[in-house]
């Protein structure tokens, strides 16, 4: 099965090739992190495989066809004179208290724990000086320079990461030809 984040909120699911038992396996094994998202199916799933997932409170969607996103069209001159939108960095000193919910478009730097419960979608790059226990969700380069707990759940660049392979820290987790790439920073 491929799976792949293309929003912070949404995953794009390919069934094709899958029973509808390892299916509803990987969903509920992975619900914790799933349910709070919409899933993007590109292939029809059978109406008890539907129903199942309706009934386990999963948001589900089936992609028909292509979803086509029209570009809107400037004339050379104003695409010249148009500048990047920079988006501030944001710095966090206290905690993120669980049930907090943070959505940033530019960079984060976080002095406090991020504690079970608590949510990060940063789109930019994300420093964190404190001990990550909740969910990080970030498009940018991560650096965690203090612990990663048990409960934490971290998606880079829309890809779920064991936790496992986050290991000790600090680290610094970046993207190398597609692919993640988990580095000591000692």
């Amino acid at each position: 099965m491929k799976i792949k984040q293309i929003s912070l909120r949404a995953f794009e699911i390919d069934p094709r090739g899958q029973s509808d038992e390892a299916i509803w396996r990987y969903l509920i094994g992975q619900e914790a992190l799933l349910r709070r998202f919409l899933l993007l199916f590109l292939a029809p799933l059978s109406p008890e495989l539907m129903a199942r997932l309706h009934e386990a409170g999963f948001s589900v969607a089936i992609r028909q066809g292509e979803l086509v996103q029209k570009a809107a069209t400037r004339s050379p001159d104003l695409a010249a004179k148009a500048q990047p939108h920079a988006i501030a960095t944001q710095v966090r000193h206290k905690p993120v208290r669980s049930g907090e919910r943070i959505e940033h478009g530019g960079d984060l730097i976080a002095f406090g724990r991020i504690n079970s419960g608590a949510e990060l979608f940063i789109e930019g790059n994300c420093t964190l000086l404190g001990t990550l226990d909740g969910m990080l969700s970030c498009e940018g380069e991560v650096a965690i320079l203090h612990s990663v707990g048990r409960s934490a759940v971290v998606i880079f660049g829309g890809e779920l990461v064991a936790i496992e392979r986050l290991g000790a820290t600090p680290l610094r987790l970046h993207k190398a030809d597609g692919k993640i790439v988990i580095e000591s920073l000692t």
